[in-house]
């Protein structure tokens, strides 16, 4: 049994994308609509497949399954790798010797290596939510599941009087970058100055940089209107 997306419930957080900006309880709730509609669709494909449709309608059927798929893989990572860093996300890991938590960047080490020893495993990831506008932007050479040219995750934390952004393809590890309120038209130059991108086939240092610029200020502009 699914959960029925009610007409203009999936478009109110923006079909394909987080919200603009994120209300409070939009992350949970997003998810919960991006798996339903994942969900009804298949369902849908599964019913459609069984009553021989024309070659018409079963390619307008796998498109829709297509994109759906899609949304439903982009919105998961968002919301597992790119909401955490700017909600204070902290790891706890254990192993027979007890149980110790670090701060996601101290947990991040480097490409595809980590802070755990060989005796640890994670067992929980857990986040303090601000409660604030947030949202999610990305580059990418096409609109699909592909690695981002560079992306970026931004928070308006206004109980700390602060700005937060979380940045991929542009540094080895995700990086979180701080400033106060005050100091948000400077921000983007920030964030910029805090990559260490390469070039590479999907795209040069010099225009990661100038990209992460471009998102930061489109971000903040979501976020504080």
């Amino acid at each position: 049994m699914t959960h029925g997306v009610q007409s203009g419930e999936w478009r109110r957080y923006g079909f394909g994308g987080p919200p603009e900006p994120w209300p409070h309880g939009a992350q949970r709730d997003l998810d919960r609509l991006a798996t339903s509609y994942y969900l009804e669709i298949l369902e849908s494909r599964s019913e459609v497949a069984k009553s021989h449709p024309s070659d018409d309608v079963a390619q307008r059927v796998e498109e829709l399954f297509t994109t759906a798929t899609r949304h439903k893989h982009e919105i998961d990572y968002t919301l597992r790798h790119w909401a955490t860093p700017v909600e204070r996300a902290r790891v706890e890991v254990a192993s027979v010797r007890g149980v110790r938590t670090l701060p996601l960047e101290e947990f991040l080490l480097g490409v595809k290596r980590n802070a755990l020893e060989p005796d640890e495993l994670v067992t929980a990831v857990r986040l303090t939510p601000s409660g604030g506008a947030q949202t999610f932007m990305k580059v990418g050479p096409r609109n699909a599941m592909v690695i981002a040219v560079c992306s970026l995750a931004l928070v308006v934390d206004r109980e700390r009087g602060e700005v937060r952004a979380a940045f991929g393809s542009a540094a080895p590890v995700v990086r979180v970058v701080r400033a106060s309120l005050e100091d948000a038209e400077a921000f983007p130059e920030q964030v910029a100055a805090a990559a260490s991108p390469i070039d590479d086939v999907r795209g040069t240092a010099a225009y990661r940089r100038h990209a992460l610029r471009v998102l930061t200020a489109r971000a903040l502009e979501r976020c504080l209107a």
